[in-house]
């Protein structure tokens, strides 16, 4: 069945960062872009943290054979955690300061190209992950990991937030931190890590601030890219930063694995565990791939993409 309609949930503050508008586009120009590519619009806004899955809740219950989320990435995830093991599939239309996942799903920012891509219905069956410490459990799209970078973005979500004591905290926890050991094990093959900066468990490239985490992640390829960052020296800690936020280039002592199911556990001291920027407590943790859960479209030859099909979403393998 062709669809010809899209129920938009869009949160009206999307595209202000740090009391800057970034994006000067709203849910009206989003809507308006959608029916000109002759999908009917059902708007609906978000009022409050957690609101767009609540929305996306009332538009599978009302029948929606496509939902769009128009925001950020916060918006992104709060639709598909609505969605994960549904048919229906997510669309993204960009209005966010940051969008990790329309980067991952090769969506341009560009409302009208944005449009056409919901329009033409290319799906992509993307893995999703669930990551689990003794603190509870949680669904994350883009990527999880423990150590250094879950620390910082404990602290980035804190300076965020307005709480400009979290800058000294920052700066105190990025120059006192030092290398641990811990046991990683992927699908049940275990090893002892010594001296690991960081442990990240990712499904798309990019993470929080348009961190480039894991640049060979495929959002499809149903498995986890496993990057461990190692080194003894604050010298090696600096390049694991660069090639975080720049790309590159890598440290020597930087390693991929793959797998589906992920286990760390630190010695002598716990680490930090995040997902998806959020912290989660600490070690011991497991994270646990749940594949092709989310329908997805996709513009045209993402490069973070293994496959796309257009047509009618069918159950994932």
């Amino acid at each position: 069945m062709t669809v010809s309609e899209a129920w938009l949930i869009a949160n009206p503050m999307a595209g202000r960062k740090a009391g800057f508008t970034v994006n000067s586009a709203g849910p009206e120009q989003a809507c308006a872009a959608l029916e000109r590519h002759g999908l009917r619009c059902h708007l609906m806004l978000t009022e409050r943290a957690g609101h767009a899955t609540e929305l996306a809740h009332r538009a599978l219950a009302a029948g929606a054979r496509l939902v769009v989320a128009a925001g950020g990435d916060g918006t992104v995830h709060e639709v598909a955690r609505a969605l994960i093991g549904h048919d229906v599939p997510m669309a993204i239309m960009p209005l966010g300061s940051l969008l990790n996942l329309g980067r991952a799903f090769n969506v341009p920012r560009d409302l009208d190209a944005a449009a056409r891509i919901a329009a033409e219905q290319r799906i992509v069956r993307m893995d999703i992950g669930r990551a689990s410490t003794a603190m509870g459990s949680r669904l994350f799209l883009e990527g999880a990991g423990v150590g250094f970078e879950a620390g910082l973005f404990a602290y980035g979500s804190r300076i965020d937030a307005g709480r400009r004591r979290a800058i000294r905290l920052l700066w105190r926890f990025v120059t006192r931190y030092s290398p641990r050991s811990l046991v990683l094990t992927v699908d049940g093959q275990s090893e002892e890590v010594r001296r690991a900066f960081m442990v990240g468990i990712a499904i798309t490239p990019y993470i929080g601030l348009a961190l480039n985490a894991a640049p060979e992640a495929k959002i499809d390829d149903r498995q986890f890219d496993v990057v461990v960052r190692q080194g003894a020296t604050w010298r090696q800690l600096v390049r694991h930063v660069l090639a975080l936020a720049l790309g590159g280039p890598h440290d020597p002592t930087t390693r991929l694995l793959r797998g589906r199911v992920v286990q760390i556990e630190g010695l002598r001291r716990q680490l930090m565990v995040h997902a998806d920027g959020e912290l989660l407590g600490r070690t011991p943790a497991r994270f646990e791939l749940l594949p092709g859960a989310l329908p997805v479209v996709v513009g045209e030859t993402p490069p973070g993409v293994v496959s796309a099909v257009a047509g009618p979403v069918g159950r994932a393998a």
